[in-house]
């Protein structure tokens, strides 16, 4: 089932990181981006895709992600999975974020703007993203 939020934003802004959207099993299209004021995570879940960052092409197979920071422009284009049994749409859980302290962002995040990444456990990281989506739709304070 695809879920989709961008929660309000309140008090979180005093958070040191808070959650600005989440994404479940989100379908994704062929476009160009550019990120949100947010940075963002993302990890393919169903099929696969391409993203393409400057002159850096980046293959998202099912357990692969991508962190992007605020304001870097990417292509994505859905490919075709050719692993056994997966479909052909590309499906990602997603996380964008922002951080209540420019210090943080700056000591965290000053170095790259975006990394691609294999993910060790990456059953736990969508789950992770998931528990956001229910906590930010169950209407209590996230």
């Amino acid at each position: 089932m695809t879920y989709v939020s961008y929660p309000p934003v309140g008090k979180e802004k005093n958070l040191p990181v808070y959650v600005t959207g989440v994404g479940v099993c989100s379908p994704q299209t062929e476009a160009t981006r550019v990120s949100p004021s947010s940075s963002f995570l993302m990890i393919t879940v169903g099929g696969c895709g391409t993203v393409k960052i400057g002159d850096k092409r980046y293959e998202l197979s099912t357990g692969c992600g991508l962190y992007v920071s605020s304001g870097v422009e990417y292509v994505a284009s859905p490919g075709h999975s050719k692993k056994r049994g997966e479909g052909s749409e590309w499906l990602v859980d997603w996380v964008s974020f922002d951080f209540g302290s420019v210090d943080l962002y700056t000591e965290l995040f000053t170095v790259q703007e975006y990394m691609f990444m294999t993910f060790r456990d990456p059953a736990g990281v969508s789950a992770a993203i998931r528990r956001i989506g229910d906590a930010i739709s169950s209407d209590v304070e996230y």
